[in-house]
């Protein structure tokens, strides 16, 4: 089953976030997911994340995420991953004008599974590394 969860939670980043393809989140992602993902709002339900993830492709062009590297236990999986690309439009999680630079952003999630798909997510981005490759410090409502 953990070699399963792997390849499942791989596809989330090399397939949805991309390649664009949100249709595989159907197969992996709970209709009812709850993303934990500090300092911005909770999203909750299955439409909500794919929003969340086209708009991450709308404002990060030739974006790529990197896995790192995936642990699987039980139903909790840990993905540690980089985020690269430019930031060419308005992100999903930061108020800040695009500024044009490429940047890179690394991460890390723990996913709890049930029936098969991710049904909670906790995300946790090292946003202010990401903020200082903007050029921008974080301001009072800056984060969604």
């Amino acid at each position: 089953m953990s070699n399963n969860i792997k390849e499942l939670i791989t596809q989330v980043y090399t397939e949805a976030y991309n390649k664009g393809k949100l249709e595989v989140l159907d197969d992996i992602i709970a209709v009812d997911y709850i993303r934990h993902q500090p300092p911005i709002a909770t999203i909750k339900g299955l439409e909500a994340y794919k929003t969340y993830v086209a708009d991450a492709r709308k404002a990060y062009s030739d974006l790529e995420f990197k896995i790192e590297g995936v642990i699987a236990e039980g139903n909790i999986t840990t993905c540690r991953y980089t985020l690269h690309g430019r930031h060419t439009g308005n992100s999903p999680s930061i108020h800040a004008q695009p500024t044009g630079k490429w940047v890179a952003m690394p991460g890390c999630i723990v996913s709890q599974w049930g029936g098969g798909k991710i049904i909670v997510d906790w995300a946790y981005n090292d946003f202010l590394g990401l903020l200082q490759q903007f050029g921008v410090y974080p301001l009072p409502g800056m984060f969604a």
